[in-house]
């Protein structure tokens, strides 16, 4: 009963003389208990007749003060009742009633006066629900009233939609009308105030709320058959499918708008969905039509001098061309990106270029340069409160940490990138947080908990339906299981790699994985097998220009060098890699290449072995590597 106590106390705003009333009804009715006045308060039309006991009324109270008033406060005051949210400012009742500012600021100051309204945040004023309920009651024509508001607070969208510190304040008021407008099925309004306030949900997130109107707008457009809307609601649903991982379901309904968008004949959302399912095919690892898609895009948008639009698409089919290995065209075509999203100068239109021209830089080995552009991404997707583009960026300099060896920076960045994917539910970049989340863990000693992380990235991978990101997973859980020398479990794990990475057909994926599976059949002395995967390894990792790769890569061949008792090619292989590992700052495979080397010389030359076992213990012990102690007590039976 105190919960529901506590609920009438909250439906009543706790207006003293409410909850008087109820408490004074509650004590002498024994045929109602709490829970019937609770279920009958939630009926807005029913509390003011609740609110009655004896001689104490609510409603003549109200009644006495509301007589008081001139008609034209009366009939401003009624305006009030419509506003949905948690507060308003003077503005929208101006803008609603069709009264003048001046007039609307002096009426409401009376209404302060005499207890009809109350202070809200800065400047704005809230109206109690059961004064609300009273107004409402007042009103001359209510339905009217309410479309008027409806249709006010669509327009502010549509007005608003990129200055998204106004759509903060008025979210409250935003989403009531828009809830309310859908009821009514008031089409334009709804619609053109959902697919404008799409970037504002996405960017803050709030995508249960932009699926359900995206949906409802789809559903209304299509009902009325208009054609225009549902080509641009169907696009916007489709780029949500997107976000979410769901690219065969994104392909399909991007196939069905473009046809809409052709039949329109609107080359905007023509491009818009060409680029899109660019973006789709590139998910599924399609590159080809992938490709086909964006250069078609390119091509529309060149012609109606979209700037916006072109940058955006000349990024994303930067990241296809890098996917096919095609590194120098995949620059041209961000540098041309660049220079058109600094020439708009729009908060978030350089984020995706500022990331593949991060991603480019590092497979190129100029860190330094990845990580510039990854810390200015950052920084603006942090001024524009864009959670995903933070917990990116966050993501993505937290593996350029993590290469160089500083895993605790990388753990504090991999973990303020998870908690805000977790905050908006965005499975993508939780599955990408957990797989270095995972492989960091392992790295300082944590196998169990490693597994743990990465068998979650694993469950995500395949929800999300992605042999491109199981492959990756299934990588990271086989090198665990392989340091910790449960061969066969790893082998498994890292078939079935090998299989969805040769499925996805994406070069840098399959490299890595072969490098791996590679040095796991070295371990088991089939040597056959250890070579063909290497060669293969290193042929994609040159011909894609990828010297981080390459790095890693050349440390696997030497190892598998060594472990055929061949150390003058082991360490000749060894100092390309630690070359490559110097120049690209990865610190971590320089210190493994080091200790793999200090292993290979032991016999051959100690005083040599000793020093690069010094070398690598001392990075090691910086990057609190569980290798450590192992170098550790290795050099102090080597001295012994």
């Amino acid at each position: 009963e105190g919960t529901d106590l506590d609920g009438i106390a909250h439906l009543l705003g706790h207006l003293p003389l409410a909850v008087a009333l109820i408490a004074g009804r509650l004590a002498r009715t024994s045929s109602l208990s709490a829970a019937d006045f609770y279920e009958l308060l939630q009926i807005s039309e029913k509390r003011l007749d609740a609110l009655a006991y004896g001689q104490a009324n609510l409603t003549a109270s109200l009644d006495a003060t509301y007589q008081f008033l001139s008609k034209l406060d009366q009939q401003l005051f009624t305006w009030l009742g419509v506003f949905g949210g948690e507060d308003f400012d003077e503005t929208a009742v101006a803008a609603v009633s069709g009264q003048p500012i001046s007039l609307i600021k002096t009426t409401l100051s009376t209404f302060l006066e005499l207890s009809l309204l109350q202070e809200g945040r800065s400047s704005r004023f809230r109206l109690h629900p059961l004064l609300q309920d009273f107004a409402r009651a007042r009103a001359e024509n209510l339905n009217q009233q309410i479309e008027q508001m409806c249709t006010y607070f669509c327009q502010y969208v549509v007005t608003n939609q990129h200055e998204f510190s106004r759509l903060d304040i008025e979210f409250s008021n935003i989403s009531y009308a828009l809830e309310t407008a859908w009821t009514r099925q008031m089409q334009e309004p709804y619609v053109m105030a959902v697919n404008a306030l799409y970037q504002y949900l996405d960017t803050r997130g709030l995508y249960d709320f932009l699926e359900k109107h995206l949906a409802q707008a789809l559903k209304i457009s299509e009902k009325d058959n208009h054609i225009q809307y549902q080509t641009e609601t169907q696009l916007l649903l489709s780029v949500h499918q997107l976000r979410g991982s769901a690219y065969a379901q994104a392909v399909e309904s991007l196939t069905n708008g473009l046809r809409l968008a052709r039949q329109l004949e609107d080359d905007r959302l023509i491009s818009g969905y060409l680029s899109n399912r660019g973006r789709a095919y590139r998910g599924l690892g399609q590159l080809t039509p992938a490709l086909t898609d964006m250069q078609s895009a390119i091509a529309i948008e060149r012609g109606r001098d979209d700037d916006r639009s072109l940058a955006r698409t000349l990024a994303a089919t930067a990241d296809i061309l890098m996917a096919l290995g095609e590194m120098e065209q995949a620059q041209v075509h961000l540098e041309e990106s660049l220079a058109l999203a600094r020439t708009c100068d729009e908060q978030l239109g350089l984020t995706d270029t500022l990331t593949f021209l991060g991603i480019l830089a590092s497979r190129q080995g100029h860190t330094e340069a990845a990580r510039r552009y990854f810390e200015e991404d950052l920084q603006r997707a942090r001024e524009a409160e864009h959670h995903v583009y933070v917990a990116r960026a966050l993501l993505n300099l937290a593996i350029l940490n993590y290469g160089a060896g500083q895993y605790a920076q990388a753990k504090v960045r991999l973990s303020e990138s998870l908690d805000l994917a977790r905050q908006i539910d965005h499975e993508l970049l939780i599955m990408g947080d957990l797989l270095y989340l995972g492989q960091l863990t392992h790295k300082q000693g944590d196998t169990e908990t490693a597994v743990a992380q990465l068998q979650e990235a694993l469950d995500l991978a395949r929800q999300l339906k992605s042999d491109y990101f199981s492959a990756q997973v299934h990588q990271a859980i086989g090198a665990a299981y392989t340091q910790e020398g449960q061969l066969e479990v790893a082998v498994g794990h890292m078939e079935e790699a090998l299989t969805l990475a040769r499925q996805a057909s994406v070069g840098e994926i399959l490299a890595h994985i072969l490098a791996d599976y590679g040095l796991l059949a070295s371990q088991r002395n089939i040597w056959e097998q250890a070579d063909t995967c290497l060669a293969e390894s290193e042929t994609i990792a040159r011909e894609e220009g990828d010297l981080r790769l390459l790095a890693y890569v050349l440390f696997c061949s030497g190892q598998r060098y060594a472990d055929q008792g061949n150390l003058q090619e082991a360490s000749a292989v060894w100092q390309e890699g630690l070359m490559l590992a110097e120049q690209c700052d990865l610190q971590e495979t320089k210190a493994t290449i080091s200790w793999a080397k200090a292993r290979g010389l032991h016999n051959i030359d100690p005083s040599q072995a000793q020093q690069l076992a010094q070398q690598s213990l001392s990075l090691f012990q910086r990057f609190g590597d569980y290798r450590a102690p192992v170098v550790q007590a290795w050099l102090r039976s080597s001295q012994s």
